[in-house]
């Protein structure tokens, strides 16, 4: 049995834009523009994800392939310890306490500034999470990389390589 608010008897659908891919991005209480670029690797297949992301990638290695999406929200996106142990539950790992998440991070420099990087990996179900997270002035960019934890050794320099070559133009 089906319920409707509507009486007629006619389906309607709708269309709604996605995210343009390489849009410009207005920070807020700033005339400022910028768009963000990278480098990928050539093994790397872009695809498009959903309306919440920059832009998707598929990393084939020999496996299977994983997926990367780059995000970006203003402000501190609610901050390291729960983007963390939000991923960490996707791959049925229980939370964990900032303490714990800053120790296990390592930090980098990229062509957009410092980052900082995550290897989360729960070896009962195979599952990994690598991310990179840009808390820059306004916003915060999220590189993340969900693949069996099999594939980690073939991919995480690329990932880190990719990281690093991400970069804003105005």
């Amino acid at each position: 049995m089906i319920i409707s608010c509507n009486s007629e008897n006619h389906i309607r659908t709708y269309r709604l834009p996605k995210k343009a891919k390489g849009a410009p991005i207005q920070l807020d209480n700033k005339n400022d523009i910028y768009i963000l670029k990278w480098e990928k690797p050539d093994s790397w297949e872009q695809f498009d994800g959903h309306a919440m992301r920059m832009a998707s990638f598929y990393v084939p290695y020999s496996g299977g392939k994983g997926e990367v999406s780059i995000t970006e929200f203003s402000g501190m996106s609610g901050g390291i310890e729960a983007n963390i142990n939000r991923w960490r539950r996707q791959i049925s790992l229980p939370p964990e306490s900032i303490e714990n998440i800053m120790r296990s991070s390592s930090s980098y420099k990229g062509r957009m500034g410092a980052f900082i990087f995550f290897e989360l990996v729960n070896k009962k179900t195979n599952q990994a999470i690598l991310a990179s997270i840009f808390q820059l002035e306004s916003r915060t960019v999220f590189i993340k990389l969900s693949i069996d934890q099999s594939g980690l050794d073939v991919v995480t320099s690329d990932f880190l390589l990719f990281s690093k070559s991400i970069f804003e133009q105005k």
